[in-house]
């Protein structure tokens, strides 16, 4: 059965009726520093956007501290186990030869991406809203095989809409530059001051709107900690495999899109993202 299609007009009658003299306007509120309406309607998007990346999944990452090869072989090992395929070692120092080859015994690693990161060179820089236009000038620099992290913010939506309008911004750079965007977007996901539970409850919502808002790689520390007991650690994996295998938003091209709501949402961002980029630029 279809519905017939009312406009836009004829909602706005409805909802000026309902309000009984209230102007719209007063339901407005504010996200992410711009004002948004509570109603949106398909006429506010006549041509709808292109997808903001494919729908090919995600990464299930697990980042690993290496103090000693031995446990952090034993760890990797238990991620990969569990279904991880995206594995970012962290170092302080020079790792040694025999050391690294010690992490990766019995790894595959021609079928899974691994990253070692020295933290003695420059920290696990994670961005947020706030200094994301350092990293995009980080990205005009360097194009070729960019990777950056995000962190979520506590607002659902800000979240989805903000990893788009990165996204798109990325893309824009990319197009300036004559090259196809090859920009690797992750998440990470970090319990803050959180008790265990509380983190439980709060890690798997931060993580929808990760994959919602299209991350590749979505790194989900324990509960208990960034080092995690083997439990917790497995706890984190599963929230992996419940939005992908339960929710199935791996095989969605673009989960978030067709809110409208969303879609200008990610545009006010991008467009406040973006005058930040070229103020930094222009310095």
């Amino acid at each position: 059965m279809e519905f017939p299609s009312v406009t836009k007009a004829a909602w706005l009658a409805q909802v000026r009726k309902d309000l009984k003299g209230q102007p719209l306007e007063d339901l407005n509120f504010s996200v992410a520093g711009t004002v948004q309406s509570p109603f949106w309607h398909p006429e506010d998007l006549p041509n709808p956007p292109a997808p903001v990346y494919p729908g090919r999944g995600w990464k299930v990452g697990e980042k690993i501290t290496i103090t000693d090869p031995a446990t952090a072989n034993a760890q990797a090992l238990a991620a990969l186990r569990g279904g991880a395929n995206y594995l970012y070692f962290c170092h302080a120092g020079p790792l040694a030869p025999a050391d690294r080859t010690r992490v990766l015994e019995e790894v595959l690693t021609d079928i899974i991406d691994l990253r070692f990161h020295d933290t003695t060179q420059q920290a696990f820089r994670v961005y947020t809203r706030a200094d994301v236009a350092e990293a995009l000038l980080a990205l005009a620099e360097q194009p070729q095989d960019a990777a950056f992290w995000l962190r979520p913010s506590e607002d659902f939506l800000e979240t989805i809409a903000t990893l788009r309008a990165v996204r798109l911004c990325a893309n824009l750079i990319y197009a300036s530059l004559e090259l196809d965007p090859s920009l690797e977007l992750g998440v990470v996901i970090s319990p803050a001051e959180l008790d265990v539970h509380t983190a439980k409850i709060r890690n798997p919502v931060l993580a929808l709107a990760a994959v919602c808002g299209g991350a590749d790689v979505l790194l989900i520390e324990p509960a208990d900690g960034p080092e995690g007991s083997p439990f917790e650690r497995r706890i984190a994996r599963n929230i992996h495999h419940l939005l992908s295998e339960e929710a199935r938003l791996a095989a969605v091209a673009d989960p978030a899109a067709g809110s409208y709501y969303l879609e200008a949402l990610t545009d006010a961002i991008a467009t406040a993202i973006w005058a930040d980029f070229q103020a930094t630029l222009a310095r």
